[in-house]
């Protein structure tokens, strides 16, 4: 929550009801789905361990939403008043200080890590350990407008690359987005999207992929140079049917591996697209996104609570990548073979036998992670805004200025 004057905060470190902005919609929303996201734990047997730990959890539910009302950061006016206190040469390393901040005391950048995202924040592109080529392009330049139409991110699993559509954004932007919205700038969620494509592919698929793209060129241009012009148009178009068959046959389906990345992506705590936020908004986004059939909603919706509660299992982007390489629908076209036998493997070590419990359970684990998520965010928001205060001279929260 963002404001342009902040409270004084109470000796007590507790907030009056005056502290308090009233709700949004938005807001109201969400703290109507995180508590109903509990309410499927009533009349399950308390023994359960998981339902032992999130009936605990549950009970400091309205005090973790309340905290979420306090304020955290400020306006973008506000912010941008700071920030132009501070002299242009120092405003890079005031960000990283932030970053490495924000890495060293909360969660907030730990999706990022799988894809190495967070060193880009903390040590810059060119020092990032990145799994996948990244090129960045300028937007409305030539190759930009050759490239992309709608998507600002692009990923080519043979020559395992990310090309982004658009520039890092400066210190300015980053500090002012993490202040007023407790987010970071668009660009950084695409980046964590594309790259989160390389972990879906093996070593053995990429090679085999850029073998394919290469017959394309090499066999036609053979052929050219040893039996004329028609046998080349021939063999061009044999090559181009048969390097089509192998793609098909070697990438990732499209539907699981685009749910995942946007998962990902969504996944962070630093994601500001509220639009595709939540889980069915991610669902009708890829299925529109990617011109896929409408009845596959539902399917995407079912895959989308798969690739999730493995995350929430403790699996990393790069474990859930090895997961649904290659994988494919089933006869039924209803669930993903691997990541379905993924997720029944869970029940085993949680104890869980019937499928009612597992609803349960992972409905409040859902709402958990939301939850904590958001929590994580408001944290972030308030320390950077404690930063950017420091370093622009501003003390504590009471400057009347602000």
């Amino acid at each position: 929550m963002a404001i342009d004057k902040e409270p004084q905060i109470r000796p007590s470190g507790i907030y009056l009801a005056r502290d308090y902005r009233p709700l949004t919609p938005e807001q109201a929303a969400f703290e109507d789905r995180v508590t109903r996201g509990f309410a499927g734990l009533r009349g399950i047997p308390s023994t359960h361990p998981h339902v032992v730990f999130l009936n605990d959890y549950a009970r400091t539910v309205p005090a973790k939403l309340a905290s979420l009302r306090q304020p955290a950061g400020l306006s973008e006016e506000a912010a941008r008043r700071l920030m132009s206190q501070i002299p242009p040469s120092d405003r890079e390393a005031v960000c990283r200080g932030a970053m490495v901040r924000l890495q060293q005391e909360t969660g907030y950048l730990e999706e990022l890590r799988d894809t190495g995202v967070d060193q880009v924040l903390t040590e810059g592109l060119t020092d990032a350990r990145l799994g996948a080529s990244v090129l960045l392009t300028q937007k409305d330049s030539a190759i930009s407008r050759v490239i992309f139409k709608e998507d600002d991110g692009l990923y080519l699993s043979a020559f395992n690359a990310a090309i982004i559509n658009g520039l890092l954004p400066g210190p300015e932007e980053m500090m002012v987005s993490l202040v007023s919205k407790g987010t970071l700038p668009r660009i950084i969620s695409v980046l964590d999207h594309e790259l989160t494509h390389d972990g879906q592919f093996t070593t053995a698929q990429q090679a085999a992929l850029l073998g394919s793209f290469a017959s394309l060129f090499v066999v036609p241009v053979a052929a050219l140079s040893h039996f004329g012009f028609w046998t080349a148009a021939g063999v061009s178009a044999a090559s181009q049917h048969i390097a089509g068959k192998i793609t098909e046959a070697l990438d990732n389906d499209t539907m699981v591996g685009e749910l995942h990345a946007s998962e990902a992506a969504a996944a962070s705590a630093s994601f500001g697209e509220p639009e595709i936020d939540e889980m069915y908004e991610i669902a009708a986004h890829v299925i529109g996104g990617y011109g896929l059939e409408r009845s596959l909603l539902g399917v995407s919706r079912q895959t989308l609570s798969a690739l999730r509660l493995l995350r929430i299992s403790g699996k990393t982007d790069l474990e859930i990548g090895k997961v649904i390489s290659g994988d494919r629908l089933d006869p039924s076209g209803r669930k993903y073979v691997r990541l379905s036998e993924a997720v029944n493997e869970l029940m085993g070590p949680w104890g869980i036998t019937d499928e009612r419990t597992f609803a349960a359970v992972t409905s409040a684990l859902f709402a958990r992670f939301d939850l904590e998520r958001m929590l994580t965010r408001h944290q972030a928001q308030r320390i950077v805004t404690e930063e950017l205060r420091r370093e622009a001279g501003a003390s504590g929260w009471t400057n009347p200025e602000l």
